[in-house]
């Protein structure tokens, strides 16, 4: 089912108007960008999606700064997200670095087969620009990147930015890289707010790799998180008596553009 979908001729995105809202413009990513784009790489005839692309582009330039006051701005949706879960009780937090729109649906797809039922799944804007060094503390920490005055990429860094954000104590929160830590070894101990970071898909992404291969290795890695976060919950279930709450956020995504050898942005 799923090839024929990508196979299946799909119609041109209309025009997306530079002045048009963010709730228009999700809905044209998400029902025309989206599955032409799909049916576009299937067919290796990407450089279809140039209209496209520069039509999203003029109305990122145009209304970017607009659309980082409203809801769906993700550092600011997911900073306020977070603060109404750990109130209620111990929360996950897995930060993917460059998670795509259909690895997302890929992802609940796994988490489903594990037996999650009730899985909320949103499109958001990201900070631009979205190289990980500005967009990831900009997400951790819920801020605009000109309100934060220093950057690193260690997971102690991160951890202290999601404290300060979430006002908690350091010792509060529990982190790890998927280098530095199997999740559930981060899990273990009791605390407030676990924080894993993801870096995997990206580094697929920046490898030589064709469509189909790196598709492949993603999804076979987001059903080893799946699986992942679904035994972390229940050794902490069991552990402690008490349910854990998990939230899956990216800093950005990746879509793959014409041009020799294809770039992803």
């Amino acid at each position: 089912v799923n090839l024929i979908t990508r196979i299946y001729p799909v119609k041109r995105p209309s025009e997306l108007s530079e002045d048009a809202s963010w709730e228009t413009t999700r809905t044209w990513l998400e029902g025309e960008y989206f599955p032409f784009y799909s049916y576009s790489l299937s067919t290796q005839r990407l450089k279809e999606t140039c209209p496209s692309v520069g039509s999203f582009e003029k109305w990122l330039m145009a209304s970017y700064d607009a659309s980082t006051r409203i809801p769906a701005y993700q550092p600011f949706a997911l900073r306020k997200e977070l603060a109404g879960l750990v109130d209620k009780c111990p929360v996950l937090l897995v930060v993917m670095d460059a998670m795509s729109w259909f690895d997302c649906h890929q992802f609940c797809r796994c988490l489903a087969s594990k037996g999650f039922q009730e899985i909320e799944l949103s499109t958001r804007l990201s900070t631009v620009p979205t190289i990980t060094p500005i967009a990831k503390p900009s997400l951790v920490r819920g801020q605009l990147p000109g309100q934060l005055h220093e950057s690193e990429q260690s997971s102690a860094f991160y951890a202290q930015l999601l404290a300060e954000a979430m006002s908690l104590n350091p010792d509060e929160i529990a982190y790890a890289t998927y280098a530095e830590s199997p999740l559930k070894d981060v899990t273990r101990s009791r605390k407030s707010l676990y924080l894993f970071l993801d870096n995997e898909i990206d580094s697929l992404v920046h490898r030589h790799l064709s469509s189909e291969q790196r598709s492949s290795m993603i999804h076979d890695h987001l059903r080893n998180l799946a699986q992942d976060i679904a035994e972390a919950r229940r050794e902490y279930l069991e552990r402690y008596g008490q349910e854990l709450a998990f939230v899956v956020v990216s800093d950005h995504g990746y879509t793959e553009l014409p041009g020799e050898g294809c770039e992803r942005l």
